[in-house]
């Protein structure tokens, strides 16, 4: 009986939570199954890595409500399987409104004493939620996979080549720094590269958004809250930043754009003006923020998917092809139900509605299956 060589082509935490999901599913073997995963720069070196790390279970619609709830019970499960590895943090959100022209004022709760009251007009608590440090989870997920079997590849696929008669993916063509044209015989693969799907798998569609981020540390201790805020100066919305406050550091995203995606991770530039008017912002309501120092500015893109929803499933005529991508904002949130729905598709050939039940196929999103030249 020949062996069986599953593919994963991308790092991301989508590809560490279905590396994880497969290693872990009761019929994998290392001794009957090869299990590689291919990732052009490095693990966790784009959104995974630079994400605010939001987990919610309650702020999907329709579309992810199935997905986000099983993933929302993965990450807790987990959490507690594997305490070590990866850091969790409770904390309550807040939506905050703040206008300097405005004459209302709200008073906070008191453990929330490193923002200005006096700068905010309209606090709301949203709900409980968690919130995590994005670069472990993926890590961590990778290294148990890599502890079950898992071989990772530092290389960038190029283009792939097909059975004749089936369509199937035979060969992936990829290189790396040391050798430009490599061949690898596969029998399934998962594409989970995010906003650089379309560029092996052009039906999917899915586009890349710029956002930026930058971390401040605080001149002291913050409490563990996350705020989605409107800012408001001479009547104009200056930015409507989130903010996370981690153990160690504050977190603050916003700023999107339509700007090209490079050709790798590597390659994303960061606009710095973007991330000087975040700072403006937060500073704006909070003194603390504004006497801390500036840790890092970064840029990253969001997997945006065709129908504001992520891909999931098998991909149209390639009968031994799935993808996991197009997550926009909510990929660490949904990415252990992905990598769990992904394994069991892969390993046990179910369907997605017999694992979550109704979830749009990838096939009636992206169409017939288009040749990659």
């Amino acid at each position: 009986m020949s062996r069986e060589h599953i593919v994963i082509v991308g790092g991301g935490i989508q590809g560490a939570s279905t590396a994880y999901y497969i290693t872990h599913h009761q019929s994998f073997s290392a001794e009957t199954t090869d299990l590689t995963l291919i990732e052009a720069v490095s693990p966790a070196c784009a959104a995974s890595g630079n994400a605010g790390g939001f987990i919610a279970p309650n702020w999907h619609g329709k579309l992810t409500s199935k997905l986000a709830d099983l993933s929302w019970h993965e990450h807790q499960r987990l959490a507690q399987k594997h305490p070590r590895l990866w850091d969790y943090i409770q904390l309550d959100t807040f939506s905050v409104k703040a206008d300097e022209n405005s004459k209302q004022r709200v008073v906070l709760p008191r453990t929330i004493d490193w923002l200005d009251g006096n700068a905010i007009e309209h606090a709301e608590l949203l709900e409980p939620e968690m919130i995590l440090l994005r670069f472990k989870l993926t890590i961590g997920l990778l290294n148990l996979a890599k502890d079950k079997g898992l071989n990772v590849i530092n290389g960038k696929v190029k283009s792939f080549e097909q059975k004749a008669e089936s369509k199937d993916i035979e060969f992936l063509i990829y290189s790396t720094s040391s050798m430009e044209h490599q061949t690898l015989k596969v029998t399934k693969v998962i594409f989970t590269l995010g906003p650089w799907t379309s560029s092996l798998l052009p039906q999917t569609r899915i586009t890349g958004q710029r956002a930026h981020a930058i971390t401040i540390i605080p001149t002291r201790p913050t409490t563990p809250h996350a705020f989605f805020t409107s800012v408001t100066s001479k009547g104009e919305i200056l930015d409507e930043p989130e903010i996370y406050a981690r153990p160690d550091e504050v977190y603050v995203c916003g700023e999107t754009d339509n700007e090209p995606l490079p050709e790798t991770a590597d390659q994303v530039k960061t606009d710095v003006e973007k991330c000087k008017k975040l700072h403006r912002a937060v500073c704006s309501i909070s003194r603390v923020l504004l006497e801390g120092h500036t840790n890092s500015q970064r840029a990253c893109y969001l997997p945006v998917g065709p129908m504001n929803g992520p891909l999931v499933g098998r991909v149209g005529s390639l009968g031994n092809c799935w993808i996991g991508a197009g997550h926009s904002v909510w990929g660490i949130c949904l990415s252990t139900g992905t990598g769990l729905v992904l394994s069991e598709m892969v390993m046990s050939g179910k369907k997605i509605e017999d694992i979550i039940g109704s979830y749009p196929s990838p096939d009636s999103m992206i169409g017939s299956y288009l040749p990659v030249s």
